[in-house]
């Protein structure tokens, strides 16, 4: 309900509700390549960053669609792109990179610094 009611106040609003945060894991099976990184979520949404083990660097944005689950697309600095959706409450994700299929398990939320 604070959250409702301060929507009005976007700077109290962020105060208020907070945002939370997860590591990540997660690999490109046809080339074994592996992905770490972090997301943070906000009240309708939130980012993502990852980097493979090719020296690759991902990011992306996510906008939830239910409690539980959001959508979102990520785009690779070696020019590679691709949509994803992750489950917030199994911990679990997947899209693709270019047509490759990934996964990825959101591990326990970091603490954010105030």
């Amino acid at each position: 309900m604070i959250c409702r009611a301060t929507r009005l106040f976007p700077l109290l609003m962020l105060q208020a509700c907070g945002t939370a945060g997860w590591d990540i894991e997660g690999v490109l099976p046809a080339t074994d390549e592996k992905l770490v990184g972090a997301a943070s979520r906000y009240l309708d949404g939130g980012t993502i960053e990852l980097y493979g083990t090719r020296n690759t660097h991902c990011n992306g944005t996510f906008t939830t669609r239910a409690a539980a689950g959001a959508k979102g697309k990520l785009l690779c600095d070696d020019r590679r792109s691709g949509a994803f959706t992750m489950n917030l409450i199994s911990k679990k994700g997947e899209g693709t990179l270019n047509g490759s299929a990934f996964s990825f398990t959101l591990e326990k939320p970091r603490k954010q610094k105030r």
